[in-house]
């Protein structure tokens, strides 16, 4: 992903806006560059004169999408929890940043534990779609290579590929903001008894951090509203997962024939 780094005391404000303009231009050219495939893809479907081939491909990638959307509905169980980023975060974190969260349940800009929360859920759904994801584009390719001689055929399955991916990074970034969203009011109204134990801690020598994300682990393990929220998480990714991938899967690569 492009980022640009700008010194707003010395860099010219020309500068960052022509690099913003050019991120957008850049993807308006990918879209319009589409569309042109999606209305070759129709000259061609009109001109190709063999009709029954198109047909039996068209048929084919509608059923092989429809069984690896079948396949792939349930979502394997969790990898590695939301909880164990921040345990990860607090160890790595200066412990001024740490503190100053802890003094404010959690909600402090550079050591915000609602968004590393939905961060860690980010990274879990990542590790357990990765091999889905692998498998959908194996299935892609094995149909190119099959019948990719059909020039709209091809360009559908091109299509299906880079819809299929942006449905991926959607489905991260929806899942990291339902893990933030959910956990934050549990840390500021639930979680009295952690930060209070954390605050206890300060001060009282070396290893702080250490004992800091002992106190998280178990309290994400052991505490009944954190382990309902982590619940009502998953239950979301779940949702977001078939919203977002599965039923798009279906609906994408199924073809209404008139």
């Amino acid at each position: 992903m492009p980022v640009n780094f700008f010194q707003v005391g010395t860099d010219p404000a020309d500068d960052v806006w022509r690099w913003l303009i050019e991120r957008i231009d850049a993807i308006r050219e990918a879209k319009v560059t589409r569309i042109h495939r999606h209305v070759e893809s129709a000259d061609n479907l009109i001109a190709n004169a063999d009709v029954a081939k198109t047909r039996e491909a068209r048929t084919a990638i509608a059923e092989t999408m429809r069984k690896s959307a079948q396949r792939f509905r349930e979502l394997p169980p969790i990898i590695r929890t939301a909880a164990s980023n921040l345990v990860k975060e607090v160890k790595s974190t200066h412990q001024s940043s740490v503190a100053a969260s802890v003094n404010r349940h959690g909600d402090w800009p550079h050591f915000n534990a609602a968004h590393i929360l939905g961060q860690g859920v980010r990274r879990d759904v990542n590790l357990r779609t990765k091999d889905i994801f692998i498998r959908i584009d194996e299935a892609i390719s094995s149909l190119n290579d099959e019948y990719g001689h059909l020039v709209d055929v091809a360009q559908f399955l091109e299509n299906l590929r880079e819809d299929i991916e942006e449905w991926r990074q959607e489905l991260l970034s929806r899942v990291a903001l339902a893990g933030r969203m959910l956990y934050a009011p549990h840390l500021l109204g639930h979680a009295t008894a952690l930060w209070q134990a954390c605050n206890n801690r300060y001060g009282g020598g070396a290893g702080y951090r250490i004992d800091v994300s002992q106190q998280f682990e178990d309290h994400f393990d052991t505490d009944p509203n954190a382990l309902e929220t982590a619940t009502k998480v998953e239950n979301q990714v779940k949702v977001l997962w078939e919203q977002l991938v599965i039923d798009l899967l279906v609906d994408e690569s199924s073809f209404d024939e008139e």
